[in-house]
């Protein structure tokens, strides 16, 4: 697995990012930390972004649509 060829930004559905904005400050404010919506168990696998989202090796949204993964420049 190479996530360094990656990189990770907002995502740019502005409507999708502000949901999941607004349910992960939900959780923050209940948890204490920002575990991401979809999340089954609260643990620090789940808080935002998720490890399954960190770890993934290939481009597209994060569980919830808060991020997005895509190839650095220098890879496209």
């Amino acid at each position: 697995m190479n996530n360094e060829k990656y990189r990770i930004l907002n995502n740019p559905n502005t409507e999708l990012k502000e949901l999941a904005e607004s349910q992960l400050q939900d959780s923050k404010n209940k948890y204490g930390k920002r575990y991401c919506p979809c999340a089954l168990e609260l643990n620090q696998d789940w808080i935002c972004p998720c490890k399954v989202f960190r770890e993934r090796d290939s481009e597209g949204e994060c569980h919830c649509g808060r991020y997005i993964k895509v190839l650095k420049d220098e890879d496209r």
